[in-house]
C-alpha cells in the first residue's frame, strides 16, 4: 500500500485542482505542472527505464542507437552530454506540454481532460515505458489542433515531428482523411463490426505489402514475437466504443468537433481489434494515436442526460476511470505475487532517493 501512495496522492491532488474554483487555464496549468514533475523526476519507473538509461549513456550496440528516430536521437545526445535524467525530463515535457496546450484549446474542462489522461492507464502510466511513443501521441494530437483551426502547414509540421520521435506516428496521417469524411454513425458501426473479422486477413495482407511499405516491417517484427493478449483492456475499449454509438448523436449536437473525436476513438477501437491477434503491444501503440481523443469526450458525457442526472453521470464518469486506474495496479501486483519478476510502475522512486532492485535492472 505504501508503494501506491504517490499515485494516490497524485490522484487526490489532480482531483482537488479539477474541482476547485478558478480559471480553467490556471487549473490546467497546475495539473500539467504536477504531472510533469511526477514524470520528470521518476527513477526506475517503466519497463524500459534502464534500457533508455543505457542508450543515453551509449552503453548499447550502435545498431540500437541507430534505431532511434532523428528527434529521439537528439534527446539521447543531449542526455549523453549532460545527465541521463535530463533525457527523461525533456521527454516528459515534450509528452505533456502539447497535451496541455491541446486541452486548453479544445476541451470544455481542460483540467478534467488532463485528469482522464492521467487515469487512463494506456496513456500517462504507459508513457513511463513507451517514452518515444508517448511523445508522438501528443504531437499527433496537437497536429489535429492545428488542423481544426485551419492551420494546415503547422499541422503537417507537427505530424512530421511526431514521426521524428517514433515512426509509428505515420499511422496518425489517417486523421486527415478521417477529418474530412462525413462522420456517419451507421458507417462507423459497420466498420467497427467488420474489424472483428478483418484481423484474420491481416498477416497475409501485410506480408504482401511489406516490400512496398517499409513501416510494415515493424508489424512483421512484432508478429514474430506475437502476444495474443488483450485482457481487460479489450473489454474496456469495446464497451467504450459501443457506449459512444449510443450517445453519438447527442454528443455531436453539443459540439461539431465531437463528431471527429467519436470517429477517431471508434477507428482506434477498430485498429485495436484488428491488430490484437497479431500482438497486443502493437495494437496498443497504433490504436492509442486515435483513442487519446477520449480526453475531450469524457467531460461532456454529463451533457447527454437531463439536468437531474448530470451530477450523477459526471461522478460515474470520474469513478469509472478511477476504478480503471486502480485496476491497473491491482492486476500488476497480482501478477507479481504469482510470478515475482517486476512491476512497471511500482515502487515509485525519484532520482533524488532510490534503490536499484536486481530484478529490475537488465
Amino acid at each position: 500500500m505504501l508503494d501506491l501512495m504517490p499515485y494516490i496522492i497524485m490522484t487526490v491532488l489532480l482531483t482537488v485542482i479539477m474541482r476547485s474554483e478558478g480559471a480553467p487555464k490556471k487549473k490546467a496549468s497546475a495539473c500539467f505542472m504536477l504531472m510533469f514533475v511526477f514524470s520528470a523526476i521518476r527513477y526506475g519507473i517503466g519497463y524500459d527505464y534502464y534500457g533508455y538509461v543505457q542508450t543515453v549513456l551509449h552503453q548499447v550496440e550502435d545498431y540500437k542507437l541507430a534505431r532511434h528516430e532523428p528527434f529521439s536521437r537528439v534527446l539521447v545526445e543531449i542526455g549523453y552530454q549532460t545527465h541521463y535524467q535530463i533525457y527523461f525530463v525533456l521527454c516528459a515535457f515534450l509528452t505533456l506540454f502539447p497535451l496541455y496546450k491541446a486541452c486548453v484549446k479544445l476541451s470544455i474542462n481542460p483540467a478534467f481532460s488532463l485528469l482522464i489522461y492521467f487515469l487512463f492507464p494506456r496513456y500517462y502510466l504507459e508513457s513511463f515505458s513507451i517514452v518515444r511513443n508517448a511523445m508522438s501521441y501528443s504531437f499527433v494530437l496537437y497536429a489535429f489542433v492545428f488542423l481544426y483551426h485551419k492551420k494546415m502547414l503547422w499541422s503537417v509540421i507537427m505530424m512530421v515531428s511526431a514521426a521524428m520521435f517514433h515512426k509509428s506516428a505515420i499511422i496518425g496521417v489517417l486523421i486527415y482523411p478521417l477529418y474530412y469524411l462525413r462522420a456517419d454513425l451507421k458507417l462507423n458501426v459497420i466498420i467497427y463490426i467488420a474489424s472483428f473479422v478483418a484481423s484474420n486477413l491481416m498477416m497475409g495482407f501485410i506480408g504482401d505489402l511489406t516490400s512496398l511499405l517499409p513501416f510494415l516491417d515493424v508489424v512483421e517484427h512484432y508478429a514474430e514475437f506475437a502476444r495474443d493478449e488483450g485482457g481487460t483492456m479489450t473489454y474496456i475499449i469495446n464497451c467504450l466504443c459501443v457506449f459512444h454509438f449510443f450517445v453519438w448523436k447527442k454528443l455531436s449536437r453539443l459540439n461539431p468537433a465531437n463528431e471527429k473525436y467519436l470517429v477517431f476513438f471508434s477507428i482506434g477501437g477498430c485498429i485495436w481489434n484488428i491488430f490484437l491477434p497479431i500482438d497486443s503491444t502493437l495494437a496498443l501503440r497504433l490504436s492509442s494515436f486515435f483513442q487519446i481523443f477520449i480526453i475531450f469526450l469524457v467531460p461532456q458525457y454529463k451533457y447527454t442526460v437531463s439536468l437531474a442526472y448530470k451530477r450523477t453521470v459526471a461522478l460515474c464518469s470520474y469513478g469509472f476511470f478511477v476504478l480503471l486506474f486502480a485496476s491497473y495496479f491491482y492486476i500488476n501486483v497480482s501478477s507479481y505475487l504469482k510470478k515475482p519478476d517486476r512491476m512497471s510502475n511500482l515502487p515509485y522512486q525519484t532520482i533524488f532517493y532510490h534503490k536499484d532492485y536486481s530484478n529490475y535492472i537488465y
